[in-house]
């Protein structure tokens, strides 16, 4: 609940405390820190409350993007695994295997971050609102990938032996793998 209270209902004051600002001012832009996390599951740590403060994040960048629409922009940044130091408590082995689902095989650098915050401040992007930028060396869409192989893989066996289960009940021969 903590988690929660923090990552999520924090993030939400705060919006609540600057919107009136921004529409004061008939301008403003707003970037939350979301997480790589509010899109995936992580393996192996569980830590479906950070997941679900994540998720709602990007939801409310996304639907504040739409409220503030006349006077505020509203955006997200989804880090990665970033080498900040706050993962340090986390064993070797868990870090490693989180390289392996990494394509570019690392953490990222904070300043690897930079870029995607000053676009989103500057008037550079002043038609980018409800946007979620992920920085995370491509963790997501692979890891997306892995869990539909799984997903298929597992269809593919359930259908497999549903049909055998049918032809044998049924007494017709088919080799069923």
């Amino acid at each position: 609940m903590e988690v929660i209270q923090t990552d999520l209902n924090g993030t939400f004051h705060c919006a609540k405390a600057i919107g009136p600002h921004f529409r004061e001012r008939k301008t403003g832009s707003l970037v939350i820190t979301a997480s790589m996390s509010g899109h995936i599951a992580n393996f192996p740590q569980e830590q479906t409350s950070y997941n679900v403060a994540k998720a709602g994040c990007i939801h409310m960048a996304k639907s504040l993007a739409n409220e503030w629409r006349d006077f505020a922009r509203v955006n997200s940044i989804s880090p990665g695994y970033i080498d900040t130091g706050l993962s340090d408590f986390v064993d070797k082995k868990t870090q490693e295997l989180w390289h392996t689902m990494i394509p570019m095989g690392r953490d990222g650098e904070a300043k690897e971050l930079k870029g995607a915050y000053v676009y989103l401040i500057s008037d550079a992007s002043t038609y980018t609102t409800g946007t979620d930028i992920v920085i995370d060396g491509e963790y997501s869409p692979f890891s997306m990938v892995i869990v539909v192989l799984k997903t298929l893989r597992w269809l593919y066996y359930t259908l497999t032996y549903s049909i055998c289960e049918e032809v044998v009940d049924s007494r017709v021969w088919l080799p069923c793998g």
